[in-house]
C-alpha cells in the first residue's frame, strides 16, 4: 500500500454536509444524506486496517454503483483515456459520483468525500490519486482557493513526471491554464493549454484534447482574436462527439461567441443543439438565457417566450437559484430588447428577488438598473468561421 502522506481529520465530510447549503442538498438528484453516508463510510474505513476495510467499500461501492446506473459505471469517467479494467473498482466512478455533489454547489462535500476515497482504498494506484488531486484542484479554483489550486496542480505535474503519466501532465497543464485565465494571466493560459492540446491529440486523448482547446477559445476570445477562437471551438465540439455533456459545453461556447460578434443566426442554433442534449440545469439554463438574447436578436418573439417557458418549468422543478436568478437576467434584457416591456420588468423582478434572497451580488446590482446595450456590431467572419457557422446551422437542420 502507497504511504499516506496527508493525516486522516476525521469528521471533514460530515462537517462539509453541515455547511452545505440547504437549497444545494435539495439540487442533488437523490437524498442528501446518501452522499454524506457514502463519504462517512470511507471515512471510517480508513481508521480501518486495509485488510478490514472489504465491507465498507463494497456498500459504498454498492451505493454508487446504484447512483451511476450500468452505463455510467461501465465507462467510468467520461475524461479518462480508458475505461476502468475491473468491474469490482470505484476508480473513475468516485470521481463521476462526486461530480455530481459539485455540480450541486457541494464543493466541499465533494472535496471531503474525493479525500476520504483515495485513503480508503488501497487498491487506488498513483495516477488514479492524481487524477483525485486534478478535480480537487478544480475544486479549489471554483472556491476561491488559487494558491490550493496552484500547489494541487504542482502535486499532478509531478506526479506525471515520476509516474510518466502523459496523462497526468496534460491535466496539470490544462489546471495551470485555468488558473491563469482566473488570474488574467493570459500569456500563460495560451502557453500551457497549447501544449496540453499538442500532448493530448498526440496521445489521442480526446476528452482531454477538447477541454484543452475549450480553455483556447476563452483565451482567443478575451483578445478578440475571434476566428481563432471559433476554431478552438470547433475543435474543442469535434473532439467531444459521443459525450452529449462535453458537445453542450463547446456548443455553448461557441454559440456565445456568434452572439458576441453579431451573428444571432448560428448562436441560435449552437444553444439549440445545448438544448435538444437535455443537459444538466448547469448548461440548459444559461444556453436557454442565450438563446433568449439571440431570439431578441432576429426579432423573434416567440423563441423569446419558448425559452422562458422553459426556465419556468425547470425553475419549478427545483434548478439552482443561481442558474434561475442568472437567466431570468437574460430573459429581462431580451424582452427589453424587442420593447416588450411588462414581460421584461417581471423577469427583472423575478432575478433581483432570488438574488436578494440569496446574496448573488453581482446579479442583484444589474438586475436593479436594468441596463440595456445594443447588440454587438457583425463582425465579418473568416472563411473557417463561415464554415464553423454552416456546420452549427446543420447540427440543427436550420
Amino acid at each position: 500500500m502507497r504511504e499516506m502522506k496527508v493525516p486522516f481529520r476525521p469528521g471533514r465530510v460530515l462537517d462539509a454536509f453541515r455547511q452545505t447549503q440547504s437549497e444545494v442538498r435539495t439540487a442533488l438528484e437523490t437524498s442528501a444524506a446518501q452522499w454524506m453516508r457514502v463519504g462517512a463510510m470511507l471515512e471510517n474505513a480508513c481508521m480501518l486496517p486495509p485488510d478490514q476495510r472489504e465491507m465498507h467499500l463494497r456498500s459504498a461501492m454498492d451505493s454508487v454503483r446504484a447512483a451511476l446506473g450500468a452505463e455510467q459505471w461501465a465507462e467510468g469517467h467520461h475524461v479518462d483515456p480508458m475505461r476502468p479494467a475491473s468491474e469490482s473498482s470505484l476508480v473513475g466512478r468516485f470521481r463521476t459520483y462526486c461530480e455530481i455533489v459539485e455540480d450541486a454547489g457541494a464543493l466541499a462535500l465533494s472535496d471531503a468525500m474525493l479525500d476520504a476515497y483515495v485513503h480508503a482504498d488501497p487498491t487506488v494506484d498513483a495516477v488514479e490519486c492524481g487524477r483525485v488531486e486534478a478535480v480537487r484542484a478544480r475544486l479549489a479554483w471554483k472556491a476561491g482557493d488559487l494558491e490550493a489550486a496552484t500547489e494541487r496542480y504542482r502535486r499532478v505535474a509531478a506526479a506525471g513526471r515520476r509516474e510518466r503519466s502523459d496523462e497526468l501532465t496534460v491535466r496539470a497543464l490544462i489546471g495551470q491554464a485555468i488558473v491563469a485565465r482566473v488570474s488574467g494571466n493570459y500569456p500563460r493560459v495560451r502557453e500551457r493549454a497549447q501544449k496540453a492540446v499538442a500532448l493530448a491529440e498526440r496521445r489521442q486523448m480526446r476528452r482531454l484534447a477538447a477541454g484543452a482547446h475549450q480553455i483556447l477559445t476563452v483565451a482567443f476570445a478575451v483578445a478578440r482574436d475571434f476566428d481563432v477562437a471559433v476554431s478552438h471551438g470547433w475543435r474543442s465540439y469535434e473532439h467531444s462527439i459521443g459525450d452529449p455533456t462535453m458537445e453542450s459545453e463547446a456548443l455553448a461556447i461557441i454559440g456565445q461567441l456568434f452572439l458576441d460578434i453579431g451573428h444571432p443566426t448560428p448562436a441560435a442554433a449552437a444553444f439549440r443543439a445545448v438544448i435538444s442534449r437535455s443537459p444538466s440545469d448547469r448548461l440548459l439554463l444559461p444556453s436557454l438565457g442565450g438563446l433568449a438574447l439571440a431570439g431578441a436578436r432576429m426579432g423573434s418573439w416567440e423563441t423569446v417566450m419558448r425559452a422562458q417557458e422553459i426556465v419556468t418549468a425547470r425553475a419549478a422543478a427545483g434548478a439552482t437559484p443561481y442558474n434561475v436568478a442568472s437567466t431570468a437576467l437574460d430573459l429581462a434584457r431580451a424582452w427589453a430588447e424587442l420593447q416588450v416591456s411588462q414581460r421584461a420588468e417581471e423577469a427583472r423582478g423575478t432575478a433581483l428577488a432570488i438574488a436578494v434572497e440569496h446574496r448573488f451580488h453581482e446579479i442583484a446590482h444589474h438586475a436593479e438598473a436594468l441596463e440595456i446595450t445594443e447588440a454587438p456590431a457583425r463582425l465579418p467572419l473568416s472563411t473557417d468561421a463561415e464554415e464553423v457557422a454552416d456546420a452549427v446551422l446543420h447540427l440543427v437542420g436550420a
